[in-house]
């Protein structure tokens, strides 16, 4: 399925080589191979000034792309400047986006044993949980989420 991927996105590369929309497609398929190849394609679209909400979504996959592959300071440091960066973006849906750092911040912290961040952020995740679309929150992933956030308060709040 990867390889397929790849095609398409290179086929679309050669039909667009300054967008963003390939680079990123690219880097999802390295950061969900747990490959350090993702920050390549992240790391261009930052260096192409893309438009806030591309920043965005570069930074955030800078801090999930590390994430993955274990190095938990990187990926702290890229998801704290998205969640920053997050703060002066005009959206739609501002709490999904929040919601979406917020998890991940959670995850990253339980994983790096560091209980008491990840309370913190699983406390504003869950915060933010019910005011959600109801296509979010309904969804298998934000079933999911929800799920996750509960069981690591019940862990940590006994």
């Amino acid at each position: 399925m990867r390889e397929k991927q790849l095609n398409v996105i290179k086929k679309f590369k050669t039909l667009d080589p300054d967008s963003v929309n390939w680079r990123l497609g690219m880097a999802r398929v390295y950061w969900h191979k747990g490959s350090l190849k993702a920050l390549r394609y992240f790391r261009e679209i930052l260096n192409l000034k893309p438009s806030p909400v591309r920043k965005f979504l570069a930074m955030a996959g800078m801090g999930i792309s590390y994430y993955m592959a274990k190095k938990f300071p990187q990926a702290e440091k890229w998801y704290l400047k998205a969640l920053k960066l997050l703060n002066k973006l005009e959206s739609k849906h501002p709490e999904v986006d929040k919601f979406g750092i917020f998890t991940c911040l959670m995850a990253l912290y339980e994983a790096w044993h560091r209980p008491k961040e990840a309370i913190k952020y699983a406390r504003k995740a869950l915060s933010l949980y019910h005011s959600l679309p109801s296509r979010y929150r309904n969804n298998k992933r934000g079933k999911r989420r929800l799920q996750r956030i509960k069981k690591l308060l019940n862990k940590y709040d006994k």
